[in-house]
């Protein structure tokens, strides 16, 4: 369920830069800790999106 929910959200996490330490979180909170859970699980959201692109539409 983790995985397709995923693939729904626009939240990103962004990868520690030089002068930091800590993974940041980018957009809604909720969808953050949500997509982080996730890659704790081992889910590659790049790869994720690869395997099933959004169709932009209903």
């Amino acid at each position: 369920m983790l995985r397709d929910a995923m693939l729904c959200w626009d939240a990103a996490l962004e990868p520690p830069s030089d002068r930091s330490t800590l993974w940041r979180a980018l957009g809604d909170p909720t969808e953050a800790a949500l997509l982080s859970a996730g890659a704790r699980l081992g889910l590659d959201r790049t790869a994720l999106d690869r395997q099933r692109p959004r169709s932009g539409g209903w």
